[in-house]
């Protein structure tokens, strides 16, 4: 299945097909590649005349039909986009109908189907699908590997002006999440709030929004460290997500169950590799941190912290008579 590399490259080559499927989790590539498309195929100023776009929800072939097969104005091609429409959910009686426009969609049109709040979900018993298994380029935007990501967050801060070490890069991804459209939005933070030209990670902690995984990993940091005052702040920051107790819970337990398999690495002389493989991370960055806090409690801790877990989510099961809100607390205490 094509991705961003190749899609970009089509763009660049000016190949673009006549018809695609957009979809991934990664919307700030899916985003900017549309954004691109456009640029190349209708002129500024055009938009009016070359440009159609769709809201699922609704969508009639006859409207759509309409707009791929009408001749471009001032240019060679035309543009069509539908956002969310699920095109394995289109009636058995209309499929036929939909089958042939999508098999003989003019030159004059590059079709984009574009899957971003509903998932897309390939049916091979479909007539559909065959269509599209014989005219469109289904392109999946998947989540970047570390060094892409890296690499994107050192140009996007060279271009404001900023440098920024590769160690500080897996740092502001860790914390903020791997999600490019939220990491452009934390970087535009940084580099406005750090006023020399090398960003430092105090401008890092004090300006970006951590996300969950990161504040929990923060807590076992402070309580393998025995620092019950910074503990019991993390845990505020940690309530004041809103999360319901079971998010929380399952977060903290997930980092605790890290932390017991980067003991047991340590015990078996193992590795971060290990751990990251262990734990099903895709960078080493968690699993070294883990290793870290690790070496600063026995293996014996580690299990009972896992027990501890165990018994909070039984409260939080109702099966022992305790205040909900109060779950996490009792946790932080018995681990520290």
């Amino acid at each position: 299945m094509p991705g961003y590399t190749e899609i970009n490259r089509e763009i660049k080559e000016n190949r673009l097909q006549r018809l695609y499927v957009f979809h991934g989790e990664e919307a700030y590539l899916r985003g900017h590649c549309l954004e691109r498309i456009q640029k190349a195929l209708v002129p500024e100023g055009a938009e009016g005349f070359n440009l159609h776009r769709f809201s699922g929800k609704g969508v009639t072939l006859r409207e759509l039909a309409g707009a791929a097969e009408s001749i471009p104005f001032l240019c060679e091609r035309k543009l069509v986009v539908v956002d969310d429409f699920d095109l394995m959910g289109i009636p058995s009686t209309e499929r036929d109908g939909w089958a042939a426009f999508l098999n003989n969609l003019p030159d004059t049109c590059c079709l984009i189907f574009v899957y971003d709040t509903i998932p897309y979900k390939p049916d091979g018993r479909s007539k559909i699908q065959a269509a599209l298994n014989q005219s469109a380029s289904v392109v999946e935007f998947k989540e970047q590997g570390d060094s892409a990501l890296i690499a994107w967050a050192v140009r996007h801060f060279k271009a404001l002006g900023k440098e920024i070490e590769h160690s500080l890069c897996e740092h502001l991804i860790f914390r903020c999440g791997r999600s490019m459209t939220a990491l452009y939005g934390e970087i535009q933070k940084v580099a406005a709030y750090n006023e020399a030209p090398h960003i430092a990670q105090e401008a890092i902690d004090e300006v970006t929004e951590p996300v969950l995984e990161a504040v929990s990993f923060n807590l076992s940091d402070a309580v393998a460290d025995g620092n019950t005052r910074k503990a019991a702040r993390i845990l505020q920051t940690l309530q004041w997500m809103r999360e319901p107790p079971e998010v929380l819970l399952g977060a903290v337990g997930k980092t605790l169950r890290g932390l017991y398999a980067a003991r047991l690495a340590i015990e078996h002389r193992k590795t971060a590799r290990d751990v990251m493989e262990i734990c099903g991370y895709r960078s080493a960055y968690p699993a070294e941190k883990l290793l870290r806090s690790a070496k600063k409690r026995p293996l014996a801790w580690c299990q009972n912290a896992l027990l501890y877990c165990r018994e909070a989510d039984a409260m939080l099961k109702g099966e022992i008579e305790v205040e909900r809100e109060r779950v996490m607390e009792w946790l932080l205490a018995k681990l520290v």
